[in-house]
C-alpha cells in the first residue's frame, strides 16, 4: 500500500508527490541527481527513483521503475553487501523486455578490440595511492598475483579485469560489471587520474598521490586529545604497537593507515590534521559519508 502510493496518490496529493521528485541544482547550474529524499536516475534507459539505506550490519535499497509500475527492494543483514547492485540485478531479470542496451563510451568501444591483460611493466606504472580532495576519499592500486588490485578502504583488495585499453570492471563481485575505473594519464597541468563511475554516472576523480610513510617520532607528533565545540566527546590519538590509533568513549581503539602527509584513513572515515603557522599540529578534519569537515582542536598539555 505504501509503494502504490507514489504510483495512484491518495496520500499527500500528486502535487506533494511531484515536489519530491524535484531535484537539487547547485549555484554553477548543475542539476543533482538528488530530489527530496529521493535520487532520481536512470538505469539502461528506463527512468527510476530510489533510495539505499544502511546501519550496523544493516544494509537496504528500494528502486521504483515509474514508468513500468516496477519496485524492487534489497534488505541485507551484512555490511559487505552492494543491495542497490541486487536491485538492478533482479530488475534485469524481470524488466528484460524493457531495458536498453548500455550506450557505448569509448571505453567500451575500445574494449571490442583490447581487452588484453595487461603487462607486468603496464600494471606497475598504474600502480599507487589516489586522492579524491574533494571528499577525502583514496583508492590505492597494487599489483598482487600478478593482477591489478583495487582497495577501497579497509583491509579488502579486488581484482581490476581489463575492459579496454586503460578501463577496468571489478572481477568477483555481483556489482562489478556496473563500476567502471578508467586511468587517464598525467599532462603538465594534472597528475595520472583514476574515474570511477557507476552505472553510467557522473565519475568521481582521483589524482595520483604520494604515498605517505611516516617515522615513529612523525607519528609522535599527532598523538593528544583533540576537543570539538560541536560535541563534548574527547577523540584521543594514540599509539599502539608502533601505529596510529583513534580512541574515544565506548568505542576500540580504531587503527588508522596514513595515505598521504597528514593524511590517514580508517574505519571511522578520513582524518585529516590540520597545522598552524609554526607547522605544529593544531587540531584535525573528520570527513566520514555525509560527515563533512567535522573539526577538532588539540588540547594543549
Amino acid at each position: 500500500l505504501w509503494d502504490e502510493n507514489f504510483y495512484h496518490p491518495r496520500l499527500g496529493g500528486p502535487a506533494f508527490l511531484q515536489q519530491m521528485l524535484e531535484r537539487g541544482k547547485l549555484n554553477n547550474g548543475e542539476q543533482l541527481d538528488y530530489a527530496f529524499g529521493l535520487v532520481v536516475g536512470k538505469y539502461k534507459g528506463l527512468p527510476t527513483v530510489d533510495h539505499a539505506g544502511g546501519d550496523a550490519g544493516y544494509r537496504s535499497d528500494m528502486t521504483r521503475f515509474p514508468e513500468q509500475h516496477f519496485s524492487a527492494a534489497v534488505l541485507c543483514n551484512a555490511a559487505n553487501t552492494n543491495p542497490p547492485a541486487l536491485v538492478r540485478q533482479v530488475a534485469d531479470i524481470l524488466l528484460a523486455k524493457d531495458l536498453k542496451a548500455p550506450e557505448p563510451t569509448p571505453a567500451t568501444e575500445i574494449a571490442k578490440s583490447s581487452g588484453a591483460p595487461l603487462s607486468a611493466e603496464q600494471m606497475a606504472a598504474l600502480a599507487g595511492i589516489y586522492w579524491n580532495r574533494e571528499d577525502d576519499d583514496f583508492h590505492k592500486i597494487l599489483v598482487k598475483d600478478g593482477k591489478l588490485q583495487i582497495n577501497v578502504g579497509g583491509d579488502e583488495f579486488h581484482t581490476l579485469k581489463p575492459a579496454g585499453e586503460t578501463s577496468f570492471h571489478v572481477a568477483d563481485v555481483p556489482w562489478g560489471d556496473q563500476v567502471e575505473i578508467r586511468f587517464l594519464p598525467a599532462s603538465s597541468e594534472k597528475p595520472r587520474q583514476l574515474e570511477q563511475s557507476f552505472g553510467g554516472e557522473k565519475p568521481d576523480i582521483f589524482e595520483s598521490a604520494t604515498a605517505f610513510t611516516p617515522s615513529g617520532t612523525e607519528l609522535s607528533e599527532y598523538v593528544g586529545a583533540y576537543v570539538s565545540e560541536e560535541i563534548d566527546l574527547v577523540y584521543r590519538i594514540v599509539l599502539l604497537d608502533g601505529n596510529l590509533s583513534l580512541t574515544r568513549l565506548k568505542r576500540k581503539a580504531e587503527a588508522l593507515r596514513p595515505a598521504v602527509r597528514d593524511v590517514f584513513t580508517g574505519d571511522i572515515g578520513t582524518v585529516r590534521f590540520t597545522r598552524n603557522s609554526r607547522q605544529h599540529i593544531s587540531g584535525l578534519v573528520l570527513n566520514a559519508g555525509r560527515i563533512r569537515n567535522f573539526r577538532f582542536e588539540k588540547k594543549v598539555d
